[in-house]
């Protein structure tokens, strides 16, 4: 092929590219504006509401403000915009606290509830009521002189228990000769006044 053919072949090639390059950007282009176009459209009547309603909300509070409060707030803001910052990233940091412990702090009461649960279904909680219901009524009977007493009653008593047993249990006789002793007759007499106190309460009305 005659050379002078050939080099007119490339550079209408080349053209040809050329003019399929710029036609591509020229779409696109074309694309680009309609975008923007279309989102101007959509955004402007949103832009005029927002405006419209700071207008109104700005007439309410005209009265209480003056451009030198405004320039005055807007200087305190970029003076401690370091520690804006530092309190949002405190703020940040409580937040995935919370975030991290929460779900343990649930797991924690979901177990106190189910354990109150099966207390108070096992009868724990009622026990309780009534040994505090038990302790006001006894508290109101007896004076600071009555506990002591007691007190000094109650201190024989164990250590009669705590004693190691006799190698023989005491007869009939034995036990008929300690009514002697005033002690055990003072002691038998109170127990016999308590049963018959636990009887009566005990008697149906």
């Amino acid at each position: 092929m005659d050379p002078q053919w050939t080099e007119l072949n490339q550079k209408l090639d080349a053209l040809t590219a050329q003019v399929a390059y710029l036609s591509e950007q020229a779409r696109l282009n074309a694309l680009e504006r309609e975008s923007r176009e279309e989102l101007l459209e959509t955004a402007m009547p949103v832009a005029k509401d927002v405006m419209r309603l700071a207008s109104d909300e700005m007439e309410e509070v005209q009265e209480y403000l003056n451009p030198e409060d405004l320039v005055r707030i807007l200087k305190k803001i970029i003076q401690h915009t370091p520690q804006l910052e530092m309190l949002l990233d405190n703020i940040d940091a409580v937040t995935d606290l919370l975030d991290t412990v929460g779900p343990v702090v649930r797991e924690g009461m979901d177990k106190v509830t189910e354990v109150t649960g099966d207390l108070e279904t096992k009868g724990y909680f009622g026990l309780v009521r009534g040994g505090a219901h038990l302790a006001d009524q006894v508290a109101g009977t007896l004076t600071e002189d009555d506990l002591k007493r007691l007190g000094g009653t109650l201190v024989p008593v164990l250590q009669a228990v705590k004693a190691a047993p006799p190698a023989q249990p005491p007869s009939l006789l034995g036990l008929l000769g300690q009514m002697n002793d005033p002690a055990v007759r003072s002691g038998l007499a109170l127990a016999l006044r308590a049963l018959k106190a636990l009887g009566a309460s005990t008697r149906p009305a």
